[in-house]
């Protein structure tokens, strides 16, 4: 299974706007999963919290540097520095890049306050000690550079990564530590199945709004999720990715009637969404339509611990579909995929049962007390 990486941008933000846009589209171009100041609100202390869960959740941290040493907190501290210092204290992975020449940028993107351009000559300083620094001078070579810097770093220090088993393996950042993840459930409603092919035309051809293009749609299925927790969540994030056409999510709990997409590199990768919903609830459903994501090669169903759970639930309903039986095989399996502790932490992938058929076209599995990052998964094709 191709594992992927979650990398933390940090930088100032307006100085940088059109270098972090040329990251993120390197980051997609190498499959990886963008994080930073384009899916939260402007950082102030209230955010630092959650900025630290981000950087958590990512398995690399790329500082940028340029002219400007950003805002600051209560003590005088920018934000981009807090986060440098918290990536360096939980040990992640750095890969620092800072801009050649100060004097050579134009004078909009320098500090003029005298304080502060004193503690970006210091914040320099500081991450260029102890750590290998690539220095760049324009956008375009630092997207080089951090190219190739992340590929090397991928090749010789592999992280932990996510493990998309696949379309809806919902990965839900959650603002509030103290809650616990009580029950996950997600159900696959399945409208439509057929082969995509040379001789097949589409079955109808659908506008999607968030893409602004029209699709062919030959496969087409809508999930529904449930994650419930003891308390009350502010903010919860989710990730939802296919290897079809396109997603697109709907908030129904909370409700919000326009849910903003909080990827902004959509254009650059249409097969990734991860929207910010604004509690407070206890309880989080979302909706999600997904197109040809069902193909030959890709005929599994799948849910994520996005903590430590009490239990998962997958509900799979091809009732609809007339001829389901000619797309799936007799007899599907559940794979149960963990990290082994007494194999140090070793990824295992193993079929627990036979899935549970409780209706004509209707699969279930379940599995309790689930460890955060394990995957509970329907395998359909026929040669697992």
């Amino acid at each position: 299974m191709q594992k992927r990486y979650q990398v933390f941008v940090s930088s100032t933000f307006k100085d940088l706007e059109e270098e972090r846009e040329e990251i993120m589209k390197v980051l997609l171009e190498l499959n990886l999963f963008p994080a930073g100041m384009e899916i939260f609100p402007a950082a102030d202390e209230d955010q630092i919290k959650y900025i630290h869960k981000i950087i958590d959740d990512s398995d690399y941290y790329i500082l940028i540097i340029a002219g400007k040493y950003g805002s600051t907190n209560s003590e005088g501290i920018s934000y981009t520095e807090l986060e440098f210092n918290y990536a360096l204290e939980t040990k992640k992975p750095i890969l620092a890049f800072v801009f050649q020449d100060i004097e050579t940028l134009p004078g909009n993107k320098i500090e003029s306050d005298i304080n502060k351009r004193k503690k970006l000559l210091k914040f320099r300083q500081k991450v260029q000690t102890g750590r290998l620094t690539k220095y760049w001078k324009s956008k375009d070579d630092l997207a080089a550079k951090v190219s190739r810097s992340l590929a090397h770093a991928i090749e010789n220090y592999p992280a932990n990564g996510w493990i998309r088993s696949n379309i809806t393996t919902q990965n839900a950042v959650i603002d509030n530590t103290e809650a616990k993840l009580v029950e996950k459930l997600i159900y696959y409603k399945f409208i439509h199945l057929s082969d995509e092919s040379e001789n097949n035309l589409p079955l109808y051809n659908k506008f999607v709004k968030r893409l602004d293009k029209t699709v062919g749609v030959f496969d087409e299925y809508i999930t529904f999720r449930i994650s419930r927790f003891t308390k009350d969540v502010n903010r919860f994030k989710s990730y939802d990715s296919t290897r079809g056409s396109a997603v697109e999510v709907n908030s129904l709990l909370p409700f919000v009637f326009s849910l903003r997409d909080t990827d902004v590199t959509v254009e650059s990768n249409p097969k990734i969404i991860q929207p910010i919903i604004f509690g407070p609830s206890n309880v989080f459903v979302t909706s999600s339509h997904y197109y040809n994501g069902f193909q030959k090669g890709n005929r599994d169903t799948a849910v994520k611990a996005d903590k430590d759970v009490e239990i998962v639930r997958l509900v799979v309903d091809f009732s609809s579909i007339v001829d389901f039986e000619s797309y799936i095989s007799d007899n599907p399996k559940v794979f149960y995929r963990f990290h082994d502790l007494e194999k140090r932490g070793k990824l295992v992938n193993s079929i627990v049962e036979s899935a549970t058929k409780i209706a004509n076209g209707v699969y279930y599995a379940e599995m309790k007390d689930v460890s955060e990052g394990d995957v509970l998964r329907i395998e359909f094709a026929s040669d697992y």
